[in-house]
């Protein structure tokens, strides 16, 4: 698949970028996140991908890559290190054991086959991970 994509500025000036191959969505993401739109709507400030901790970024990576998707631990690290760059398998499986247990993620499967899929109702802003205390909608 290809996606080619053409803004045209009010002062005539053009953008154009292309896209093709895999993980289009991460791609097409990062290219988003690098444009300064402006909108007459509410605008959501995300953070920078810099400003985030490893943590931050691997749950929104899982969020908007896997969201549906069940995961083993090892099919988390290699999908994510397609796209970020290199993280520890232990990392990995802290974090989603973690997340299992702040109800963001759901489990299924025995210790040595466990899978996990983010959780149907989360919907916390990217970059802000809820509380331990808070109630997500």
């Amino acid at each position: 698949m290809r996606i080619r994509i053409e803004i045209t500025e009010d002062d005539g000036s053009r953008t154009t970028a292309e896209f093709d191959g895999t993980n289009l969505r991460g791609k097409l993401a990062r290219f988003m996140e690098s444009l300064n739109l402006e909108s007459d709507s509410e605008e959501v400030n995300y953070p920078a991908q810099d400003s985030l901790t490893l943590r931050e970024r691997f749950e929104m990576f899982l969020k908007f890559e896997c969201s549906q998707a069940w995961l083993t631990s090892l099919e988390a690290k290699r999908r994510y290190e397609n796209v970020y760059g290199r993280i520890n398998l232990s990392t990995v499986s802290t974090y989603l054991a973690r997340m299992y247990q702040e109800g963001l993620l759901e489990r299924r499967g025995s210790r040595t086959h466990r899978e996990y899929r983010m959780q149907a109702q989360v919907q916390s802003l990217p970059g802000k991970l809820p509380e331990r205390d808070e109630v997500v909608p």
